[in-house]
């Protein structure tokens, strides 16, 4: 995965140029720079989503197993 850069100061100075006052500015790129550079041991692996479609591939399993019952279909 490639790392992600993000300009903060730029962006802060780019809002100002906007009209928006400094502090705020400020704090409005900190936090875009915090949402853009995530911490990336909060993003999913290929593992995590190999687990993910077999529990859902399993559950719709057993949805379609019980609405069978239900159904009067077995």
């Amino acid at each position: 995965m490639s790392a992600t850069s993000f300009d903060a100061l730029a962006t802060a100075r780019e809002l100002k140029a906007a009209g928006i006052d400094g502090q705020h500015a400020e704090a409005i790129a900190d936090a875009m720079r915090k949402a853009a550079v995530a911490d990336h041991d909060a993003l999913a692996t290929k593992a995590d989503i190999a687990t993910l479609r077999w529990m859902f591939g399993f559950l719709a399993a057993l949805n379609l197993a019980m609405a069978a019952r239900l159904f009067g279909i077995v």
